[in-house]
């Protein structure tokens, strides 16, 4: 049986993971590739350094904040419809409802679960997310809901650690065990970091038995000679039994002015002593670098060709945020695309800078464009100050020390990035090049 880490290396650059139980499974293929996008999950959360969407039982991450130049966009709710084979139409299922605190900073998410037979929704699951100064999420707590008990009962947590440049070192799992009334360790992935960039990551499991770490897979990242291109990953296995790291797999990425547009995966054949082709993805973007498409081929050997056998599509509104999200899988015997999964995304404007913007006359940001260091002159002591990328993700966040404040912007990738920064319920927005 092949092993299923093949896919673990695209996990780097997958920019969504469909997770949960199918309710109209239409083909093997696409329930193999949710149950193994599943399994690998956690490890496509140690790419990111901050405001992870956690919830991989219901929904795909989300961009829980996006800012544009204008307005900070939270997005409060996403609602889940399954296709239905029988009605030939898409019935609502799932919801997820967020909070946020007045920093933009999502503290809390409720899953609930649609029972057409009532008419009426169920609690489903509950996360609270804990961050520190810098807006980096610290620990997330996951509950399900009780209706024996009529309460939220306690059943994962995640706790994630960082080093002194807000990189993600270090994230342990853990599982609610109810005899002991207390979390125990699961699982632990361990990065580590060069000319700040991801070089390796390193997965455990929790050995029960000797009270210790085991290891479990190595992965390891290779960039052009600039360190801006992830150009591969080489993935290894442990090896027990000769207590070493065994080559298992390998992912070549191809981009395209900075998008990632292709990754193929091999998988290491011991019998031949060579690569064997596995997996293939390739995404199409819109003009503002938006992933709209993205479609996953299997590799047949008897046909000695790639086969596709899932896609997403996703649309956006005019501020850039996602607002649809469908999945599909490929029907052999039709010879066409079936409708799987679809998610709509609602946001509301947490601030907007026209009207509600404060010292926007002595507030500078420079040098603009930039490549390692900008200096934000005329904020305040305390002014709140975030950085985002185009597609919301947070990236930086600090409070001020004084009046010209220094940001690294060394480790970014080259692009365009909006910083925002807060007083109160204030905000101003600066858009930022970085070469």
């Amino acid at each position: 049986m092949p092993k299923l880490y093949f896919l673990i290396p695209i996990l780097t650059f997958f920019t969504f993971q469909l997770f949960g139980q199918e309710r109209n499974p239409q083909s093997k293929t696409f329930s193999r590739i949710t149950a193994m996008l599943e399994n690998a999950y956690h490890i496509g959360l140690c790419v990111n350094n901050n405001q992870q969407n956690l919830h991989k039982d219901l929904f795909p991450p989300n961009t829980i904040v996006h800012i544009s130049q204008k307005s900070l966009y939270l997005n409060d709710s996403v609602y889940r419809y399954d296709w239905s084979v029988e009605t030939s139409q898409y019935e609502l299922t799932r919801k997820e409802f967020n909070t946020f605190d007045e920093n933009g900073t999502p503290t809390q998410s409720i899953t609930y679960d649609w029972q057409p037979e009532n008419e009426v929704w169920t609690k489903m699951f509950k996360s609270i997310h804990s961050h520190d100064e810098h807006g980096n999420i610290t620990q997330e707590i996951r509950y399900h809901w009780s209706e024996t008990e009529m309460d939220w009962r306690n059943r994962t947590k995640i706790v994630f650690t960082y080093n002194s440049d807000d990189y993600l070192t270090k994230l342990i799992g853990y599982n609610w065990n109810p005899n002991e009334n207390a979390f125990i360790k699961n699982y632990k992935y361990a990065n580590s970091y060069e000319n700040n960039q991801l070089t390796e990551r390193v997965h455990s499991n929790w050995d029960t038995d000797t009270d210790q770490w085991v290891y479990n897979l190595r992965q390891a990242f290779i960039y052009d000679e600039y360190w801006e291109i992830h150009l591969r990953s080489m993935t290894y296995n442990w090896d027990n039994e000769m207590n070493e790291w065994s080559l298992s797999a390998k992912t070549e990425n191809t981009f395209d002015n900075g998008n990632w547009i292709k990754g193929v995966t091999y998988n290491w054949q011991d019998e031949i002593e060579g690569w064997v082709a596995a997996f293939k993805t390739e995404t199409d973007y819109d003009n503002h670098s938006n992933p709209i498409k993205q479609v996953w081929y299997q590799w047949i050997d008897d046909l000695d060709n790639w086969m596709q056998t899932f896609k997403y599509e996703q649309e956006y509104d005019e501020n850039s945020n996602r607002i649809l999200f469908k999945t599909f899988s490929w029907d052999e015997e039709a010879n066409a695309w079936q409708n799987q999964t679809k998610y709509q995304y609602y946001f509301s404007s947490l601030v907007t800078t026209s009207g509600e913007s404060f010292h926007t006359e002595t507030l500078t940001l420079f040098p603009n464009p930039a490549s390692n260091i900008v200096t934000l002159k005329g904020v305040n002591t305390q002014d709140g100050i975030s950085v985002y990328n185009t597609n919301g993700k947070l990236l930086l966040h600090k409070k001020a020390r004084q009046a010209n404040e220094v940001i690294d912007i060394s480790h970014l990738p080259k692009g365009v990035y909006l910083v925002a920064v807060s007083n109160g319920d204030k905000r101003t927005v600066i858009r930022l090049l970085k070469l």
